[in-house]
């Protein structure tokens, strides 16, 4: 991908790179999808995503985001050798007028902020933006949750650690006694 890709390569090629990453098959991916989607996505589905040959839905993205932890914000951040994206209806952003996300601080490329984005400057009806701000704010939840869960097995983890250590300190000590 040199140049100029669509929009849709953009996405294609991050899903590819999350798979890979995880050491995935596109059979695995698509398996792992189903619960948010309904249903699996076949291999040559997954083959088309990949490619480029192929739009996503929004409940799509949130899927990819969710199974693969990715934020949505890294799906649309073209790789470095894209130099402009193009958008439906053969609009392009070159990289020096926003098309180079990468440029953009990360707080500006996550989820909340870039539905704004889209919902005051593309004009994305509003009951759409409405459901991308939900699930923004349900998957920093998720995360906050993740965060929470591993902080309670750790304590979990170092109060065991510690009562087997007290158990250790006075099992010599009671049998010393008898």
């Amino acid at each position: 991908m040199r140049g100029m890709a669509r929009i849709q390569e953009v996405v294609g090629r991050r899903i590819k790179d999350a798979r890979d990453e995880n050491g995935w098959t596109q059979v695995q991916l698509g398996r792992e999808l189903e619960p948010f989607l309904g249903q699996a996505w076949s291999s040559q589905v997954m083959a088309q995503a990949e490619s480029g040959g192929r739009a996503f839905t929004v409940a799509e993205l949130v899927a990819l985001a969710l199974v693969l932890e990715k934020e949505i914000g890294w799906f649309i951040r073209p790789t470095s050798e894209v130099e402009s994206v193009e958008l439906p209806r053969r609009k392009r952003l070159p990289r020096d007028q926003g098309g180079g996300f990468e440029d953009l601080p990360p707080a500006v490329v996550s989820w909340v902020d870039l539905v704004n984005i889209a919902a005051a400057g593309v004009g994305v009806a509003e009951s759409e933006a409405n459901f991308l701000r939900l699930a923004a704010e349900a998957e920093e939840s998720y995360r906050r949750l993740n965060e929470l869960v591993a902080q309670a097995k750790r304590r979990v983890s170092e109060e065991r650690q510690r009562l087997e250590e007290k158990e250790s300190e006075t099992k010599p000590a009671a049998e010393g006694g008898k």
